[in-house]
């Protein structure tokens, strides 16, 4: 897949990013890298290598704790240290268009 300046932009404007024409070009350079190695990868042979979710062993052995449930801060005085709330719930500044 070639990667040009107008699909750098495309993807800047959807992650809602700006930068400068030397810097689309440089991402534009690095992008096309990434596919290039990524289309690499995709050429390995993986014929009876066992697909894998995680890198860590342990991850799939259950290291990690179980989730419990505790106290905690109360809906109300949460919402009451919030710096904007609407009708009990927090306020948040509107992200997508």
């Amino acid at each position: 897949m070639k990667v040009n300046k107008e699909d750098v932009l495309k993807i800047a404007q959807l992650a809602k990013l700006s930068f400068g024409e030397n810097e689309v070009d440089t991402f534009t350079e690095q992008f096309q890298r990434m596919l290039t190695y990524v289309e690499t990868l995709n050429k390995v042979d993986t014929t009876g290598v066992p697909p894998t979710a995680h890198v860590v062993p342990a991850a799939d052995e259950g290291a990690f704790r179980l989730d419990a449930s505790t106290t905690s801060l109360a809906h109300e005085d949460a919402v009451a240290m919030a710096p904007d709330q609407c009708g009990g719930h927090f306020g948040v500044p509107k992200i997508i268009d």
